[in-house]
């Protein structure tokens, strides 16, 4: 009994800590987002954004302006084309006679053909086709890009908060080691006793570095992200909240799959595509020439004829041309039809794991944390009672730091994929 007080009075500082730094450590996973100005990380240098200001910032990302910029410049050009097939022909034909009294002769001709077909029209759809294609390119890029941005915010968010549990494990993990060299000095622990508070501390200092190395690499994902390249960007403020989708939201971002960005850039090319094909027939087509002549064969005699020309597409009606492109609007007609059913999954496979991700976060929660704080506890009854061993401590303080950091996982898994079906709906005018 008295070794049990002895044992008791020498570690009262970090056994009293025990319980109440696992408290704090639960609860710094939700607040060490917010603090990222905590001595020992690297958030100082970083400029810090929240959520709806990173979003905002890729608006002004440099592809997504070049893609505007490449619309517009085909729109332009679909205003200026024109219906010739070709450009207007002038030719001359001069030289002398052999008979060197009679002066030289000599023939100008000036000729335009124009297509018997809706060429200068063809013309104009294939850039305005083309036009539309690349804008919803852009509106695809913009949609992948706020998804990567989201992404990388929300783990970078993640990022902070388990630096904050892990540095907080540390600092116990330190005290632990300290107090029980002091017990091992004074023969109320044994030298097994102070090597494992040794190791631990060894082990939540490798712990901080790591999860301080993975907030380093979160950050520069995050400025990658957003195309910058004089500041690393960082973390501000809160999550936003988001409801759950309903049933009518989930059956309305399937009825309208064929909105998704991804496939309809895929059905812009096509349109694309079919408008080239368009365009090939009209070049093909007859062509009408219209000329003048003027003329100088006799001597001192001038004469001036017009000239009619009839063009017809027997043997070369761009059959090879023609060919290739529909061989690539049957190829692109596939790609499209595997990526509606692929979208189709992948919004399946998203609704899955927001459900299945909330069970487990909830059963996490609920049931398993709270009996892992209750063996921890227990822990630490039985070693102020002078039954127990710092190891077991140590295996429970591990046990409750690992499912600290997974639901810590989980919950961001969770926002993440929400976020996600958010995006998704907003994209196809769902109102989320």
């Amino acid at each position: 009994m008295l070794r049990a007080m002895t044992r008791l009075g020498c570690l009262l500082g970090w056994l009293l800590g025990l319980h109440a730094t696992l408290v704090d450590a639960q609860a710094s996973g939700s607040t060490a987002a917010s603090d990222h100005g905590h001595e020992g990380t690297p958030a100082e240098e970083a400029l810090p954004l929240d959520y709806d200001a990173a979003l905002s910032l890729l608006e002004h990302a440099p592809e997504l302006r070049a893609r505007a910029a490449a619309s517009a410049q085909l729109k332009a050009a679909a205003r200026d084309v024109t219906g010739l097939p070709s450009d207007l022909a002038v030719n001359l034909e001069a030289g002398p006679r052999l008979h060197p009294e009679v002066k030289p002769q000599g023939r100008v001709s000036v000729s335009q053909s124009f297509a018997l077909s809706s060429l200068g029209e063809a013309r104009r759809l294939v850039l305005t086709s083309d036009a539309q294609s690349h804008e919803a390119a852009r509106v695809g890029a913009r949609l992948f890009r706020r998804l990567q941005v989201s992404q990388a915010w929300l783990r970078a968010h993640a990022a902070h908060a388990a630096l904050g549990i892990a540095e907080a494990e540390l600092r116990l993990a330190e005290n632990m080691s300290q107090a029980s060299e002091r017990g091992a000095q004074l023969s109320e622990l044994t030298r097994a006793d102070a090597a494992d508070a040794a190791a631990y501390a060894a082990e939540a200092k490798l712990g901080s570095l790591s999860a301080e190395a993975e907030l380093i690499e979160a950050r520069l994902d995050l400025t990658h992200a957003l195309a910058i390249s004089d500041r690393v960007l960082d973390t501000r403020g809160e999550p936003p909240l988001v409801p759950e989708p309903t049933a009518a939201q989930e059956q309305a971002l399937h009825a309208r799959i064929d909105a998704q960005p991804a496939l309809l850039s895929l059905m812009r090319q096509l349109t694309t595509l079919e408008a080239r094909a368009r365009e090939l027939r009209a070049s093909y087509a007859s062509q009408l020439s219209l000329g003048v002549v003027v003329d100088r064969s006799d001597p001192g005699a001038w004469a001036a004829l017009g000239s009619v020309g009839l063009t017809l597409p027997l043997s070369d009606r761009g059959l090879r041309e023609r060919a290739e492109v529909d061989a690539e609007r049957t190829a692109l007609r596939g790609r499209t039809d595997e990526l509606r059913a692929a979208l189709h999954v992948e919004i399946e496979r998203l609704l899955h794991g927001i459900k299945h991700t909330q069970e487990t976060l909830q059963h996490a929660s609920e049931r398993l944390l709270p009996a892992i704080e209750r063996g921890l506890s227990a822990r630490e009854a039985l070693f102020r009672s002078g039954e127990g061993t710092v190891l077991e401590i140590i295996v429970a303080r591990r046990n409750a730091l690992g499912l600290r950091l997974r639901r810590l996982r989980l919950q961001y898994d969770w926002l993440a994929a929400l976020l996600r079906f958010r995006e998704l709906s907003i994209a196809v005018g769902v109102a989320p």
